[in-house]
């Protein structure tokens, strides 16, 4: 018999919160000495890890404790957002083994120090892989923090490190069940891949792969594009054997590049030829249908043999900012598996097993291309997320900063002066970065935002952030002076992506040097003006059909440049394309 028991407080006091997490665990449990004990804490615990140590240790009789820093954290009881909190679950059972370990340094180092770790279960270990060589499930999420920038950390027994791994090797008489949930819904249908290179797919189903593509698009209602932001992710097919995949069963990557000379679509992993993909678009809604699903799913699996306890790892794009809702998915949870412990945090990637391979599920869509006064580009999530990529005009391309913890960008935009700007949605700021000492600060922030999107400035470097709520689809736009007040302009807008007016999603934005703000109105296509005094008035359009996202003006300043699958340059009511 397993007994699990968790507990949580949100205690001020280290010591004091780590006591009664840990008393209310073992409680729950009805046991008197732990094997096991876990422990997720928010990041302002972590300072005091060794009276925190001490505190689970001596309430479990445990000595066997791992965990890490998460922005925040979630037990049965819910989820933990943006406040302080420490979770425990403790674990004592005959029919299960745990062999922690943990370790620092690159990723070859860190696994030779792993295989020293888990030496004592490797029997084990080989006889759990499988005659068919499936790998050992991988299940966990990288640690997190809040927008302080304090260090991030995990720990192993006494021991709080950071950067590196901590992990748990679970072995013994008993079954596991895995869900992953990518917040996505399919549209279309899978198709085969039947000619790519690398990341580049040529064709799917002997056609051209760019017009598949636009034929899907087609599928879409202004609906289904506004709630998505307008983004498209392509799902790929991870197990071979598998012809009819369905939701669940793909690896959600970015479509990151369009060639419109050969009609090729570029992802952000290899693929091959033979291997079934299907475009995703990722919203609210879908994230809502897809947990339910995936828990309906685990429910009937696990309904003659009921499970002792979950770990969810939650991403910390969800929660409240995706939804517009607090405890949304551990209440699914809870409906499902009524009384299950349950323990988890918000990290900022997801490790899980799609197809029978181990994959790391982070959103890191390319977001906020800005240039500087030099030529060169700026864009978010370059290589992995939480970072500022740059390539310079000669093409060279190069993580420039890494933003603090928990920290993920979305539109960046430059000052007179020359500073970068970027609007921070996780933690509500916009952070200013000097791009000299590539200093980081807090220009602005506020905690009553959603998750500020797309910004804009004026020639009086006065910001303009769009702020959406996905959830219940609405949003608001924010001033934020050069002093970094921030003030706000318009709430119960539609979803401001970018921005929106009633009727036509919106998407990006600009400033000209009067002070007039222009946004795409995606859905419509054509470019809204709205003056400093606030007056709405429409703008030109452009070809028909076409949806517009980024708005930028070209150097001349006459020019209004939109990028779309193309780039169109517009002059008062004239409009000429320039295809890339």
């Amino acid at each position: 018999m397993i007994h699990v028991g968790v507990g949580h407080s949100q205690s001020l006091s280290t010591v004091e919160a780590a006591e009664r997490a840990t008393l209310m665990a073992m409680g729950n449990a009805g046991i008197a000495k732990a094997d096991l004990a876990i422990v997720f804490a928010t990041i302002n615990y972590q300072t005091e890890y060794e009276d925190l140590y001490k505190a689970v240790q001596s309430n479990s009789n445990c000595d066997e404790l791992v965990g890490c820093s998460g922005m925040s954290v979630l037990t049965s009881a819910g989820e933990f957002e943006e406040e302080p909190a420490l979770a425990v679950m403790v674990i004592r059972s005959e029919q299960l083994s745990a062999v922690s370990f943990s370790a620092r340094g690159t990723a070859s180092e860190v696994g030779e120090q792993i295989q020293k770790d888990i030496q004592s279960g490797l029997a084990e270990l080989v006889t759990h892989i499988g005659s068919d060589g499936t790998a050992l499930p991988v299940v966990g999420a990288a640690v997190s923090g809040d927008a302080t920038g304090a260090q991030m950390y995990h720990w192993k027994g006494e021991e709080a490190t950071e950067g590196g791994l901590t992990g748990i090797l679970l072995t013994g008489d008993f079954d596991t069940e895995i869900g992953v949930a990518q917040g996505c819904q399919p549209i279309g249908k899978p198709r085969e891949i039947t000619r790519a290179e690398g990341r580049v797919i040529f064709e799917l189903d002997g056609e051209p792969a760019l017009e598949n593509f636009k034929g899907t698009l087609q599928l879409l209602t202004q609906d289904d594009i506004r709630r998505s932001g307008g983004t498209v992710f392509v799902g790929i097919a991870m197990d071979p054997e598998n012809k009819n995949p369905i939701r669940g069963d793909f690896l959600i990557r970015n479509l990151v590049g369009i060639n419109e000379e050969h009609a090729a679509l570029a992802v952000s992993e290899e693929v091959t030829e033979g291997q079934l993909v299907q475009f995703h678009l990722r919203n609210p809604n879908a994230a809502a249908e897809e947990i339910q699903a995936i828990l309906t799913q685990l429910a009937e699996k696990t309904r003659q043999h009921p499970p002792a306890f979950g770990l969810y790892f939650n991403c910390l794009g969800r929660g409240k900012g995706l939804y517009g809702t607090a405890n949304h998915d551990i209440s699914v949870i809870q409906e499902k598996f009524p009384g299950l412990p349950v323990i988890g945090f918000f990290g900022n990637s997801e490790f899980a097993p799609i197809g029978g391979r181990n994959f790391s599920h982070a959103y890191t869509g390319i977001e906020g291309p800005a240039c500087d006064a030099a030529g060169n580009l700026y864009a978010v999530n370059y290589e992995r997320q939480h970072t500022i990529g740059k390539v310079t005009p000669d093409g060279t391309a190069s993580v420039f900063v890494e933003l603090p913890t928990g920290s993920i960008g979305n539109g960046i935009r430059f000052n007179s002066e020359g500073f970068m700007f970027i609007a921070d949605y996780t933690n509500h700021n916009i952070l200013k970065v000097d791009m000299d000492t590539r200093n980081i600060t807090v220009h602005a922030h506020e905690a009553t935002m959603n998750q500020p999107n797309d910004i804009a400035i004026g020639a009086n470097d006065i910001l303009y952030a769009s702020d959406p709520n996905w959830g219940a689809s609405t949003g608001q736009i924010w001033r934020v002076d050069t002093d970094g007040e921030v003030t706000l302009l318009e709430a119960d807008m539609g979803t401001t992506n970018g921005i929106e007016f009633p009727d036509f999603g919106m998407d990006g934005m600009r400033c000209d040097i009067e002070g007039n703000l222009y946004v795409t109105r995606h859905g419509k296509g054509t470019v809204a003006k709205l003056s400093p005094a606030g007056e709405f008035g429409g703008g030109p359009k452009w070809v028909d059909g076409k949806f517009g996202k980024a708005l930028e003006f070209s150097a001349s300043s006459d020019f209004v440049a939109v990028e779309d699958d193309a780039v169109f340059h517009i002059e008062d009511e004239i409009t000429q394309a320039a295809w890339d």
